[in-house]
């Protein structure tokens, strides 16, 4: 009796998530005026503890192009972006890329700048969010707003951004790096304070969110609007054991410097007009590039 009750109690652990991998599949897409191919994604992710493999089985975005996977070994802080086509692989940091743009914009000198005001995140709602893929989860609804003052080439543009994001998270993930690509709040927006107030708010969601939708409303000063809707949801989810080799980059592969597409400085020689309107085109680019997705 005493052996049976062992070994039931060995199996029971076994079968507990923390013994077991997860293998998911999630799916991001945006309707509405702002949608972009590049906004469309649908991906396949083997987690286990702090490592995470997320591979883009269809995607519109040249950065992560379908085939194309993330890397990581310790719950994010460090991810690789795969190329295996190309056979190599580079660093990937969002904020270092952010960091490269808003420097390039900065040496336009008086061509691009921009500033925010009147950030506010609030919490409008939290209750019982029902079951997704057989796991429990909480409902959050938060509204964030801000304005933004763009100037391009001498011009002045403000508009109003009202954000409403409703978030279905679980607690019955506790794998670090299911976070790499399941992620609490959307990229940071460079504005110190307004990126502040999302990381409390969205600090405050216990584990991962499996479904969110979130609603922009974009308002000019003259009173036009744009509205564009943004869901991100997982589309399965099991325990699985997956081998460590899922989570290695593979041998013979080259290291290579992370670089957006499409930025580069205009030659030498072009006319002050001529790099001007490449710029132009150089951040409309980039803005299409890093359309609203997933992670």
């Amino acid at each position: 009796m005493k052996k049976v009750m062992l070994l039931f109690f060995v199996g029971a652990l076994c079968g507990s998530p923390g013994w077991s991998g997860i293998h998911y599949t999630s799916r991001t897409y945006t309707e509405g005026e702002n949608a972009s191919e590049a906004a469309t994604m649908e991906i396949e992710g083997w987690v286990d503890g702090d490592n995470a493999k997320i591979l883009f089985t269809s995607s519109g975005n040249p950065m992560m192009g379908s085939g194309s996977y993330l890397l990581t070994q310790n719950g994010g802080s460090t991810l690789f972006l795969v190329n295996p086509q190309e056979e190599t692989y580079v660093e990937w940091d969002l904020d270092k890329m952010m960091g490269i743009a808003g420097s390039m914009m900065e040496g336009m000198g008086g061509i691009f700048g921009m500033s925010f005001s009147n950030p506010s995140v609030e919490t409008l709602l939290t209750e019982d969010g029902g079951t997704i893929v057989g796991m429990s989860t909480t409902h959050t609804k938060y509204k964030t707003s801000y304005s933004t003052e763009m100037k391009i080439m001498g011009m002045k543009r403000i508009t109003t951004i009202v954000s409403v994001e409703d978030i279905w998270s679980t607690d019955e993930v506790g794998d670090a790096a299911f976070g790499v690509w399941q992620r609490k709040g959307p990229p940071k927006t460079g504005n110190s304070t307004l990126d502040e107030l999302i990381a409390t708010e969205m600090g405050k969601i216990k584990g991962w969110p499996l479904k969110t939708i979130t609603e922009s409303t974009t308002t000019t000063k003259k009173g036009k609007q744009s509205v564009s809707r943004t869901v991100m949801e997982v589309t399965s989810l099991d325990r699985a054991k997956v081998p460590e080799s899922t989570f290695e980059i593979p041998l013979g592969f080259q290291k290579i410097e992370m670089m957006i597409p499409g930025m580069m400085v205009a030659p030498s020689g072009d006319d002050d007009q001529q790099q001007e309107e490449q710029s132009g085109g150089r951040f409309k680019r980039f803005k299409k590039m890093m359309g609203k997705g997933g992670g």
